[in-house]
């Protein structure tokens, strides 16, 4: 590989630009000595990294490596390429900022969300090992499985809001079929005036339980993974309800959880 020092000293002009050929091997002595010279310190190689990260020691500064052979001396105008290797060293010179991190356990729930019996045969591929709900655009040419190992249901997501481990689902015409279902998939007959209900879990470390709320003030509450199994004995209202699922608070100190809100 040719190095245009002339060039990267021109797009480097506040740095001490110094070339080798074997820094890594007959050179290291160049190496070493600049490593005990204060300040930042920008190696052109990020194949020998730990090399000399090894070599310089408890140096305070530490060292920034750059890769601008594959990059841009390993090409046909690598030759002409000393700007680009310039523009490459002075970006790797540049403090990244920290990427936000959350921090979460997992209680192993997955909701699959897809249109037809594939989303079906993944939650059967999921089911020894997590907590399984399928959820299908649209049940009508679905045959329902012979046994029933997890809840399928239908919805449509809206939107999706937040990141992961603070996010919320907007579901548009969610329900669920009856059990009895066989050839097709049968969904109960909803009457007037019934009232309309509300899941969510709580996030309080305390309790961590899930409610269901209705409009006559009662209240039901039961641990996180009872949500599934009452889910059969909810009142939905009518197709243009949407529920609302919500996962956030989550640390490693307790394990995830989510609430569900329906909504006409």
């Amino acid at each position: 590989m040719r190095l245009d020092t002339a060039a990267i000293r021109r797009g480097c002009p506040n740095c001490e630009i110094r070339s080798f050929r074997h820094l890594c091997g007959a050179e290291l002595d160049h190496f070493r000595n600049a490593a005990k010279a204060d300040g930042p310190l920008t190696v052109a190689c990020t194949q020998q990294a730990a090399q000399f990260t090894h070599e310089m020691g408890e140096r305070p500064g530490g060292i920034t490596f750059v890769n601008i052979r594959e990059t841009a001396g390993w090409s046909r105008d690598g030759a002409n390429a000393g700007a680009k290797m310039a523009a490459l060293l002075a970006a790797a010179a540049i403090p990244a900022p920290d990427f936000p991190l959350v921090t979460l356990s997992s209680d192993g729930i997955i909701l699959i969300y897809g249109r037809d019996e594939a989303a079906i045969e993944a939650g059967r591929l999921l089911a020894d090992h997590l907590d399984v709900t399928v959820m299908l655009m649209q049940l009508a040419d679905v045959t329902p499985p012979a046994a029933a190992v997890f809840p399928i249901v239908k919805g449509k997501i809206r939107n999706a809001r937040g990141h992961f481990g603070a996010f919320e689902l907007t579901i548009d015409d969610y329900a669920q079929p009856r059990p009895s279902s066989r050839d097709r998939f049968v969904f109960e007959a909803r009457a007037t005036g019934r009232p309309r209900a509300a899941i969510w879990c709580s996030t309080s470390p305390a309790s961590r339980r899930c409610f269901r709320r209705t409009t006559c003030g009662t209240a039901i509450s039961a641990p996180i993974r009872e949500i599934r199994r009452r889910c059969c004995a909810l009142c939905w209202p009518p197709a243009t309800s949407s529920a609302v699922s919500t996962s956030r608070d989550m640390s490693t100190s307790r394990p995830a959880s989510a609430r569900i809100r329906a909504r006409s």
